[in-house]
């Protein structure tokens, strides 16, 4: 270049010396309170620059001074009228501290470098604008939108720019191209726009502030991190929705907000290496759809706000690693992650989730598949948790969590889901009930020391449940039943020192008289375990129940122990055990039961009893089989147990226990049980029976007792001997005592022979048709004859009886 035009003003031909010689020019005043280019006050006109005059530098192909630079560095500048660069090739410039009337054009345009630093702009158009360098806007000021649309650029960095105004101004840089960090570091703007743009470095966002616009990065990709940390805040939707991040995504101590709809958009995202969202705030739904995440999404300490609404939607997630959220992350709203998959932990620890103005579970982690553990312990929940048809390889740990949901409604839910071990326990309670119907625990189910509280309710609802190893339930207080119908449990279920408040006994006005999953009588049952299938013991010694205790149909394997446990209920059964198996049988309680206890069909090996286990009255026994006893009750007091468990009579349990003596080797105590049997069984026939079990008694003891015949009999033979030699006169020389039927045929006279005879209906001594009673002898004969006949009835019978049971 030569020289200038001549009518350039001064200050645009110290411009052009300065761009000959690839100088910077500052026009600014000596009087730094003059050289602001945000002030509004007039500047002098002698800082003017025209746009013509740049365009003619900026697109001017003539070489400057040998040795110098071609570049443009201009401070303090009033520049006027439209710079239009666009479809130019535009030699590099920097602009600092300028002020531009007109809107700039650089679309289509390229370059190598281009700056804005703290300038003012009206706005600036830049789409396609391709630029081997960088674009600075550092500082900058914008009343208007600054569009670089599908621009390329090695660098952008607009640190702490700011939009200013109330246009509709905004950064765009849709579909731009990046070849290494997007610095918007402390930006303020009403929106920044990165739909399907592209970079290779970072997107930095850290202090930055964002209008209603918000954060729009539709299907970008960024090759290394975005940050949206420090203080980031948004007034509106951040959306991130199908974006690619090769690195991470930071928004540690970012605020996100939105109104009536998402306040973070993650959904079908890719994130490699993992989320962090420390102390973050999240106002609105933060939505996740089917994004993944490697290593882990981290939402420690932050604050998810979105009542009665979703708080969290991650629904179908994939996570490399775990799931952050413990600490004092705080959650108002729903939590959904049904069918996610998170290859480690899922972390809750200190959580707090408010109460839910909806009836949506406040954590829904159903048809989850989770690979470590699910980890709870001093969670506080306000709602339902949700684990249905989940498979969790680890343990899932709430001990110390509080989980509150109303009465009557569900707290925790994990039907159908594969768990490794379940522990609600160490100061666990729950309102509301807990369901586990048709899972499978693979190791544990621990609830010692847990409170559950559904009053009027279930607070433990789990028919089918399998558990391969314990449920261990020490300490444990409920209020509501505890169902585990049909459940399978191969180790021990042991509720030792437990207080369980049953479902009261109500009329059935008052509620449901089935329940619908069993279809069995509901009320007034604190545990039941009915068809249950147990390997080990159950084992509630010392337990307190208020209510019935229901083992019916229960195959346990090892011992049912209710050692003083005490049933307090309101119904009228304490225990129904109807057709239960089990190892053995120990009920040796704290206070004799009041209420029912009903062994119908049972069978065990071994009863181990005690005066305080049966009830005063009703007791059902009848086809209750045990091999043996363990007992402190006498005979005489097992005799009237017996007696109060039947009635009417069954011979049955009389049969039972007299055999169980029998093995025992107790032959006394057998037949002592055998003849009360007996004797009980002719006490509730007609009067015939009742006469003729009258005379058995009395005579042998219906063949229990033959010393007794043997004595009668032989009392009747003396007498009757003693009369016949003394009390009859002779009758001449023909006898010295009765009278012959036939003279000169009859044998010798003996009164022991003829008394013999007459006592014996069964054998014929000759004696008895020979002699001719008459008088008092003639009654002492059929005395004798009818005794006899009697006495030899009552010992066939006996002997028929013996012969039946050998």
């Amino acid at each position: 270049m030569e020289s200038p035009p001549l009518d350039w003003s001064p200050t645009e031909k110290a411009l052009w010396g300065a761009f000959c010689r690839g100088e910077q020019l500052d026009v600014r005043p000596a009087d730094p309170t003059q050289s602001d280019p945000f002030d509004n006050n007039q500047w002098d006109s002698s800082r003017d620059i025209r746009a013509e005059v740049l365009h003619h530098l900026l697109l001017s192909d003539a070489v400057t001074n040998e040795g110098y630079p071609c570049r443009l560095i201009l401070i303090g500048a009033r520049v006027t009228g439209t710079l239009d660069l666009g479809c130019g090739k535009v030699n590099p410039f920097l602009f600092t501290s300028c002020r531009f009337d007109e809107v700039s054009n650089l679309n289509d345009a390229t370059g190598s470098f281009a700056g804005f630093g703290e300038c003012k702009l009206p706005g600036l158009s830049a789409e396609r604008f391709d630029c081997s360098g960088a674009v600075w806007l550092q500082g900058t000021r914008a009343h208007g939108t600054l569009n670089f649309e599908n621009c390329a650029c090695i660098e952008f960095d607009a640190r702490f720019l700011e939009f200013v105004g109330s246009n509709d101004g905004y950064l765009n840089l849709n579909g731009s191209r990046v070849g290494r960090d997007i610095n918007l570091h402390g930006t303020s703007a009403p929106c920044v726009s990165l739909t399907q743009a592209s970079l290779e470095g970072d997107l930095l966002l850290g202090k930055a502030t964002l209008g209603k616009g918000g954060l729009r990065a539709f299907q970008a990709t960024i090759g290394g991190s975005a940050y949206l940390t420090d203080g980031f805040a948004s007034e509106g939707p951040t959306y991130l929705e199908g974006v690619t991040i090769g690195g991470k995504c930071v928004i540690n101590e970012g605020k996100f907000t939105a109104d009536e709809q998402s306040a973070l958009h993650l959904d079908h995202a890719e994130i490699r290496l993992g989320f962090q969202g420390r102390n973050a705030e999240v106002n609105g739904t933060f939505r996740a759809h089917h994004a993944k995440i490697g290593c882990q999404l981290s939402l420690q300490d932050a604050k998810l706000r979105n009542p009665g609404d979703v708080a969290l939607q991650a629904d179908h997630i994939l996570i490399d690693g775990s799931l952050l959220l413990n600490g004092d992350t705080i959650v108002e709203g729903a939590i959904d992650l049904h069918g996610a998959e998170i290859e480690c932990t899922l972390n809750l620890v200190g959580a707090s989730f408010i109460e839910q103005s909806n009836s949506m579970p406040a954590l829904s982690v159903r048809n989850v598949r989770i690979g470590g553990n699910v980890l709870g312990h001093s969670l506080s929940m306000k709602g339902q948790v949700a684990l249905d048809s989940s498979t969790i390889s680890g343990a899932v740990d709430l001990t110390e969590a509080s989980i509150q949901n109303r009465r009557g409604r569900v707290s925790l839910s994990a039907t159908k889901a594969t768990i490794s071990k379940l522990m609600l326990s160490s100061n666990f309670s729950s309102i509301g009930e807990i369901r586990l119907a048709d899972s499978t625990i693979e190791t544990d189910l621990v609830l010692s020391g847990a409170t559950l509280d559904n009053a009027e309710s279930t607070s433990l609802r789990a028919p089918r449940l399998a558990v391969q190893g314990n449920i261990l339930a020490s300490d444990c207080k409920a209020i509501g039943s505890i169902e585990l119908t049909d459940a399978t449990v191969n180790g021990d279920v042991r509720l030792l020192d437990s207080s369980l408040k049953g479902l009261p006994l109500k009329e059935p006005s008052f509620g449901r008289p089935r329940d619908p999953n069993s279809g069995r009588e509901w009320r007034g049952i604190s545990i039941n375990l009915s068809d249950a299938e147990i390997s080990g013991d159950v084992d509630v010694r010392g337990s307190a129940f208020t209510e019935s205790i229901v083992l019916e149909s229960a195959r346990i394997g090892g011992a049912v122990i209710l050692d003083q446990a005490s049933v307090e209920t309101s119904s009228t059964v304490s225990l129904r055990a109807e057709g239960l198996t089990a190892g053995s049988l120990r009920m040796d309680f704290k206070r004799r039961p009041q209420g029912m206890i009903d062994l119908t069909s049972a069978s065990v090996k071994l009863l181990a009893d005690s005066d305080n286990s049966w009830p005063d009255s009703g007791l059902k026994i009848e086809g209750f089989e045990y091999r043996r006893l363990s007992s402190s009750m006498s005979t005489r007091d097992r005799i009237a147990w017996l007696r109060g468990a039947t009635n009417p009579y069954a011979a049955q349990p009389y049969s039972q226990l007299a055999s169980c003596f029998s093995l025992a080797g107790q032959e006394d105590d057998a037949r002592e049980v055998r003849f009360a049997s007996d004797k009980r069984y002719h006490q509730t026939g007609n009067l015939t029976l009742r006469f003729w079990g009258r005379l058995q008694e009395w005579t042998v003891g219906f063949g229990y007792k033959p010393a007794r015949a043997l004595l009668i009999f032989s009392l009747l033979w003396v007498s009757a001997s003693l009369w016949f030699s003394f009390g009859v006169a002779s009758c001449g020389r023909e006898s010295a005592g009765l009278c012959p039927v036939k003279a000169g045929e009859h044998p010798t006279w003996d009164p022991w022979l003829y008394s013999l005879d007459l006592l014996v209906p069964l054998v014929n001594l000759g004696h008895e048709i020979a002699w001719d009673p008459t008088g008092w002898s003639k009654l002492v004969m059929y005395v004798l004859t009818v005794s006899g006949w009697i006495l030899a009835t009552t010992v066939i019978a006996a002997a028929s009886r013996k012969l039946r049971r050998t």
